[in-house]
């Protein structure tokens, strides 16, 4: 008896059956999770790094603009004074 038992390898009635398929199920579930959440991360990492050139580009448009308007009042500066001069 015992040679016998020693030549089972699988047991195949209804719950195993059942088993096998929930953990067929499970595991096709996982495969997409995981599909779906890197998928999602690519999508907001693209998104994110969009959004930092974004910021980058503003803040150096804001320097570049403070930069202009500061040449703009030192050359409104020198010509008011230049037209003082004049007069005097």
């Amino acid at each position: 008896m015992m040679a016998r038992r020693n030549n089972i390898h699988h047991l195949d009635n209804d719950f195993t059956r059942q088993q096998n398929n929930l953990n067929a199920q499970q595991a096709s579930k996982m495969l997409l999770k995981q599909r779906r959440k890197r998928r999602a991360i690519i999508i907001i990492s693209f998104f994110g790094i969009l959004a930092l050139i974004s910021t980058v580009q503003i803040i150096r448009a804001q320097a570049n603009l403070a930069h202009v308007k500061t040449q703009i009042t030192a050359q409104k500066q020198k010509i008011t004074k230049k037209k003082q001069l004049k007069r005097i």
